[in-house]
């Protein structure tokens, strides 16, 4: 067990610094010059010798290594520097905005929750229905349709036509409706046919069917079912579309 443990933390470890080395890499060769851009080229005028001494400073003339060498251990440290362009602590950003995320990520939750586990157990508790055909279309629209064009549709129905909602802010509970809809419809699509997909294989196990030939209601013992067996088997898939 223990050698198991320690294999598992080598590879998250070698996973870790290819990740990480891949994304500095991706960020040293993305086009401009962050040093020209503390410097604001644009509004004041340098001289080379500022630009080279700034970059000196900031070890952007060090091997590539070098430089990730010095990232990565302040990484570990939670130490992500400055913003190169506002100047402010990267931390400090991060948590001030940190709030209204969890906020935005809770609310999208909620939405997918409410219409993918019905909606998906049903559709898979009356295979072939009505229900299963409307399961069926909202997939295939949630899928289709683009988060950032379901997002400017319903701005512009209930916040610029019907004046019902902000359209931007964050000023409690109105302000959190349209974006929690906008993305918990996106990721609806998905979870409906996933939780149809693990309920129908739940359904074909043994003891589901010797608990049907016993006399139980078909429509509460499978939402029992769902939620006991289903679920927990779509659980994985849902931490890790909320993580990406």
């Amino acid at each position: 067990m223990f050698r198991i443990l320690v294999r598992r933390f080598i590879e998250v470890v070698i996973f870790v610094l290819v990740i990480t080395f891949i994304s500095f890499l991706f960020v040293r060769l993305a086009p401009g010059d962050p040093v020209l851009s503390i410097l604001q080229v644009d509004d004041v005028s340098i001289t080379n010798e500022q630009v080279n001494e700034l970059r000196e400073e900031l070890g952007f003339n060090d091997p590539l290594l070098v430089q990730y060498g010095d990232w990565f251990a302040d990484f570990i440290r939670l130490d992500f520097g400055h913003s190169y362009l506002t100047n402010q602590p990267v931390m400090e950003m991060i948590m001030s905005g940190l709030p209204a995320t969890l906020e935005l990520a809770v609310g999208a939750l909620l939405v997918m929750l409410v219409i993918a586990i019905p909606l998906g157990s049903l559709a898979a508790l009356y295979r072939g229905s009505w229900i299963d055909q409307f399961s069926r279309a909202v997939s295939l629209l949630g899928a289709a349709i683009p988060s950032f064009w379901l997002g400017l549709l319903l701005i512009d129905l209930f916040a610029v036509r019907w004046g019902a909602l902000p359209t931007m802010g964050r000023d409690g509970f109105r302000s959190l409706i349209l974006p929690s809809v906008t993305l918990g419809l996106a990721i609806t699509s998905v979870y409906v046919r996933l939780l149809r997909s693990s309920l129908i294989d739940s359904l074909s196990h043994d003891f589901i069917r010797a608990a049907r030939s016993r006399g139980f209601q078909r429509c509460g013992y499978s939402l029992h079912m769902h939620f006991v067996i289903a679920c927990p088997r779509s659980l994985p898939y849902s931490v890790s579309a909320l993580e990406a």
